[in-house]
């Protein structure tokens, strides 16, 4: 069953004050900042934390980590102030409670099969595509029949090579809480394209006032 809320949008993978801003204007719900160190939209903590402070109150920030252990996965949100942390494959923990901030627990979906769902402690779960070395950023979408049924669409975030041409599908196929998008809102890696986000936008609230009447 679809959520009944209105599908917010997350925007991720942001790397500069200039692009964070703009998906604000635009009408991003949630942005995201990758601390994975091997991730080509990778940002330093320290510099998304300069970001996260000038951020207007209407977006919330997100802090996706993988493989962290709890102690470093605790520095993140003391350096930088995300909200919210989205975790792949935590090293040391799986409570998520343990963290102070709500937390999406990470899935990758390959070959038909999802990991067995564990986010009894998160509040949310995030379904994405598999790709070897990878988290997050794809391009590629999954089957989404993969998903299950039992999970409640009121805690799905949905990843994975979501762009301005399958939007509209995922939303009424699907229907989850959040759409995510990184290398669907970008002209290269890490840098934002205007129209490609208006356009999510523009979907994603088209989809809303839909629900509503």
């Amino acid at each position: 069953m679809q959520s009944l809320l209105p599908v917010k949008l997350k925007i991720c993978g942001l790397t500069s004050l200039e692009d964070a801003l703009l998906a604000a204007q635009l009408g991003a719900d949630w942005l995201g900042f990758n601390f994975y160190p091997a991730s080509p939209r990778y940002i330093a903590p320290e510099r998304a934390a300069e970001i996260i402070k000038v951020l207007p109150r209407t977006v919330e920030s997100i802090g996706v980590l993988v493989k962290p252990f709890l102690e470093a996965a605790r520095k993140i949100i003391t350096i930088t102030g995300v909200q919210r942390l989205q975790i792949y494959e935590p090293q040391d923990f799986n409570d998520y409670s343990q963290l102070g901030v709500p937390v999406i627990a990470c899935y990758r979906c390959k070959n038909g099969k999802i990991t067995e769902l564990n986010y009894a402690s998160a509040d949310m779960v995030l379904l994405d595509n598999y790709a070897e070395s990878i988290f997050g950023g794809t391009g590629q979408a999954f089957n989404w029949r993969w998903i299950p049924t039992e999970l409640e669409r009121k805690k799905l975030v949905l990843a994975g090579g979501i762009d301005t041409t399958n939007i509209l599908e995922a939303l009424e196929m699907i229907g989850p809480a959040v759409i995510d998008v990184a290398s669907g809102s970008e002209s290269k890696p890490g840098h934002k394209d205007p129209e490609k986000i208006k356009t999510l936008v523009s979907q994603i609230r088209i989809f809303n006032q839909r629900k509503d009447n």
